[in-house]
């Protein structure tokens, strides 16, 4: 395995969630939970405190991805949210970014899509690690 990532998969559709969840194993990450709605996600992410959020925008429920991660967001400033979504709507990439996440991939879930994603994070859990202050900043997300 690589490095040892809590990840949090917030995936509405079971067979995305799978799919996410393999292309994590090939890349050998190992997805620690996945959940479907945003109040679940909120609290799985008050529990475990991932490194990394990979939140679908749209959920069942009343609350969408973007409110979740506002909410989780003010709780925990350092994680790591990468929104999913089948919509690249400029409107709504433009909410997401709000929430300052690291990146934003358009479905459908591709390995080098996932690939890039983690790298990505990697470098910035590093960062974070030699230089905590950087914690505090936030980073320009990526349309993947």
């Amino acid at each position: 395995m690589k490095t040892k990532m809590k990840i949090l998969i917030v995936e509405d559709d079971i067979f995305c969630a799978k799919l996410l969840k393999f292309y994590l194993n090939n890349l050998e990450y190992a997805a620690a939970v996945n959940v479907s709605t945003g109040p679940k996600a909120i609290a799985a992410a008050r529990e475990i405190n991932p490194d990394i959020i990979f939140m679908d925008i749209i959920l069942i429920g009343e609350i969408d991805g973007i409110s979740a991660a506002k909410e989780i967001r003010e709780n925990d400033k350092e994680v790591l949210i990468v929104f999913v979504s089948a919509y690249d709507d400029q409107n709504i990439i433009s909410k997401a970014s709000k929430t300052y996440p690291i990146a934003y991939i358009t479905k459908p879930y591709e390995q080098n899509k996932i690939q890039t994603v983690m790298q990505i994070a990697e470098k910035i859990l590093a960062q974070k690690k030699l230089n905590p202050t950087i914690a505090a900043e936030p980073v320009e997300m990526q349309i993947i």
